[in-house]
C-alpha cells in the first residue's frame, strides 16, 4: 500500500512543477477532509499545500494525504485585476455598470449575453456562450451557480473561463473543485447520455460581476437530431444587451421565427467571405415581473428560434427509417424471448411474460 502511494505521488511530481499552481488544487485525506488551495510541494515525507484562507502553507504528513486532485488551468486563470485582462468588452461592461439604485427592485442586471452558432459543411456546430451579469441585492448571488446540458458521446462541452469580478476590481477565477459533472437521468442507465456540468462562481457578493464563457460542439447533426438555436430578448430581470448570431456558410439555407420582438431588437443578415453572419441584437430588455399562473416563457417572453431549413416530407422519410431499423429482431432479441418464454404454456402466457418484461425492466 505504501509503494502504490509513492507512485500517485510520483505521478503527481511528473505532471505539477514544485510552484504553486492556479488555485483549485484538491488535497484528499485519509479521514475522509478535503483541503482547497494550491500544491506547493512534494518532498521526502510532507506534502507542502497552501489551503485557502490560510496565511501559510500547511504541511501534511505523507501517511495522511490519499490523493492530489490538480485543477485544469483555463484562460485567464493566472489574472487576479481588471487592469491586466485584455478584453476591451468586459472592461467596457464594467466601468458602465449600473447600480443598485439604477435598478432597485431586481436581484442582478444581464449587462451582456451572446449566443454564437458556427455551422459547418458537414453537419456540426459549435456554440458560444457568453454571460456577464451584476449582482445588485442578496438574492442576486443565486446566479454563482450555473447548470448547462449536453449529451455524452454526442456533443462537447468546455468552460472556457469563469471568473468573479469583485467590486475593489480584484478576479477570482473559478477551480475544479467548484465543477461537477453529472447524468441527469442517473437512476435509469438507458438514458444516461444526458448530462449536466455545474459550477459555482466563487465569492460573490452585492456589487460582483460574474463573467463567464462556455463552447458547446456536435459534430454531427441529422433531422433526428437538428441543430436548434434560440434566445429568448427579455427575463425576470433586466437585460442591457443581448445577442444571437448564427454564421453558416453560404450555401445552407435557415429558417427562422421571430416572436413578439419590439423596436429595441434589431435584426441584420450579411454576407462575405463564402458566410452569412445572421444577428438579433437587443439593447434595454425590461425585466417581466413574475406573478403567480404566468404563461410559460415560451408564450410570453421575445425570442428568436432558428433551425436548417428543411421539409416535412423530410423529417417523416428521417423517422420512418429510424422506426424500421429499430423493429428489427436481432439475434440478441430473438434469444431473450426464448429465455422469457422457455416454459411458458400457452401464446398468451408468452406474451405477458414478454410485456412484463418490458415494463418493469425497460
Amino acid at each position: 500500500m505504501r509503494r502504490l502511494k509513492w507512485w500517485a505521488m510520483w505521478g503527481v511530481l511528473l505532471v505539477a512543477p514544485a510552484t504553486a499552481q492556479p488555485a483549485g488544487d484538491v488535497l484528499y485525506l485519509q479521514d475522509g477532509r478535503e483541503r482547497v488551495g494550491e500544491l506547493v510541494e512534494i518532498s521526502g515525507e510532507t506534502v507542502i499545500f497552501a489551503v485557502d484562507g490560510e496565511p501559510a502553507a500547511t504541511t501534511f504528513p505523507l501517511g495522511d494525504v490519499e490523493r492530489i486532485e490538480l485543477a485544469q488551468a483555463r484562460a485567464g486563470d493566472d489574472i487576479r485585476s481588471v487592469a491586466e485582462l485584455e478584453d476591451p468588452l468586459i472592461k467596457r461592461l464594467v466601468d458602465s455598470a449600473p447600480g443598485q439604485e439604477a435598478y432597485p427592485d431586481s436581484g442582478y442586471v444581464v449587462l451582456h449575453s451572446l449566443k454564437e452558432y458556427t455551422l459547418g459543411d458537414d453537419g456540426s456546430y459549435r456554440l458560444r456562450e457568453r454571460r456577464v451579469e451584476k449582482v445588485l441585492l442578496e438574492r442576486g448571488k443565486r446566479r454563482a451557480n450555473v447548470a448547462r446540458y449536453f449529451k455524452s458521446g454526442e456533443e462537447t462541452l468546455e468552460i472556457d473561463f469563469a471568473r468573479t469580478i469583485n467590486p475593489d476590481g480584484s478576479i477570482t477565477p473559478i477551480s475544479d473543485a467548484a465543477v461537477d459533472i453529472t447524468s441527469v437521468n442517473a437512476g435509469t442507465p438507458e438514458y444516461e447520455k444526458l448530462q449536466q456540468v455545474k459550477f459555482a462562481m466563487k465569492q460573490l457578493r452585492e456589487g460582483s460581476v460574474l463573467d463567464y464563457q462556455i463552447t458547446k460542439r456536435r459534430p454531427v447533426t441529422d433531422l433526428l437530431n437538428p441543430l436548434l438555436a434560440g434566445m429568448y430578448f427579455r427575463g425576470r430581470e433586466p437585460i442591457l444587451e443581448a445577442e444571437l448570431r448564427i454564421i453558416s456558410p453560404s450555401g445552407l439555407d435557415l429558417s427562422y421565427q421571430a416572436d413578439r420582438l419590439g423596436d429595441n431588437v434589431q435584426f441584420t443578415k450579411n454576407e462575405s467571405g463564402g458566410q452569412v453572419v445572421h444577428r438579433w441584437v437587443g439593447r434595454d430588455c425590461p425585466r417581466v415581473v413574475p406573478e403567480s399562473l404566468m404563461p410559460p416563457a415560451g408564450d410570453l417572453y421575445p425570442r428568436v428560434t432558428v433551425a436548417v431549413k428543411t421539409t416535412w416530407e423530410a423529417v417523416g422519410n428521417a423517422y420512418r427509417g429510424a422506426m424500421v431499423e429499430a423493429a428489427k429482431v436481432t439475434p440478441q432479441i430473438k434469444e431473450k424471448v426464448r429465455q422469457l418464454t422457455a416454459d411458458a404454456g400457452d401464446p398468451e402466457e408468452r406474451a405477458r411474460r414478454i410485456f412484463n418484461y418490458f415494463t418493469e425492466e425497460i
